[in-house]
């Protein structure tokens, strides 16, 4: 029990307030609970980015601790561990030889004394990048018979005067869709590496391409989703040149099916064509 007598002797301020009835403590109270929960909140701010417009990195975070266990092993590869390292090849693409001109003791010129010992030191790196031409030359025959002249048609990939293949195309995609590397940075990129300024123009129909020909691949994956037991699905929503897009999933252990939407809900997840089956 508090002894108030004994309190309000050594704590004057409180034995004034006291004095003032209990409408002034009462008041004297709140005023403390508002200062209490100003500072909470200053020391942990209500709500964070997934419940507010605050950035992730405002977040309140833990101090992370490690899942590591104690023991008495030392860190690093332990006593036993095969190890891993780059391994010689038995037949490298290209020797140089690097032979001994003159002794290093004497300087004697030992040019034309025999070899007695060779070391083998390889290095294994990326070989020059220019892109390789193919000239493909369709010939033209005069016919003896009706004097026609037909010529050979140009194989499949080399219908233009001058083109460039799939594999090239492959790699600008590739880098584009799966590495998200913008079309201004992906030009200067491929310029660097091979000396050809591609488009972005060329880029933006290599994609137009290969999308026109992904249906069936399409079809195959959505009946396969469909067929399963169970699938997840979920949103979630992005901005692209100032509007609101939805990208919605439908996947399972081993498929994953994506498509982008204006709406979000049941219309978008339906244009998946899973859900309504």
């Amino acid at each position: 029990m508090i002894d108030l007598p004994e309190v309000c002797a050594r704590r004057p301020e409180l034995a004034a307030l006291a004095a003032r009835g209990p409408a002034a403590m009462i008041g004297r109270i709140l005023e403390l609970e508002q200062e209490l929960a100003q500072a909470q909140r200053r020391r942990s701010p209500i709500g964070d980015s997934r419940t507010t417009h605050a950035p992730p990195s405002s977040d309140p975070r833990p101090k992370p601790r490690s899942q590591r266990r104690k023991s008495q092993r030392r860190t690093g590869g332990q006593p036993g561990h095969p190890g891993h390292r780059l391994e010689p090849v038995p037949k490298p693409d290209h020797i140089e030889r690097h032979p001994v001109v003159r002794c290093g003791v004497c300087a004697l010129d030992l040019t034309t004394q025999p070899v007695t010992q060779v070391r083998k030191h390889q290095v294994f790196d990326l070989p020059p990048t220019p892109l390789v031409v193919t000239e493909h030359q369709l010939e033209s025959n005069c016919c003896p018979r009706c004097a026609a002249v037909p010529q050979a048609p140009p194989p499949p990939g080399a219908e233009q005067p001058t083109q460039y293949d799939a594999r090239l195309a492959a790699f600008v995609i590739y880098l584009h869709s799966a590495h998200f590397l913008p079309l201004q940075r992906l030009t200067a990129l491929i310029a660097q590496l091979t000396g050809h300024q591609i488009s972005e123009g060329w880029i933006k129909t290599c994609h137009a391409r290969l999308s026109s020909r992904l249906d069936s691949f399409m079809d195959a994956v959505t009946a396969a989703v469909r067929a399963a037991k169970a699938v997840c699905c979920d949103e979630t929503g992005f901005r692209f040149i100032g509007q609101r897009f939805w990208l919605h999933v439908c996947s399972t252990a081993t498929l994953t099916l994506l498509g982008c939407h204006r709406c979000r809900g049941t219309a978008g997840s339906a244009a998946l064509g899973v859900l309504p089956d």
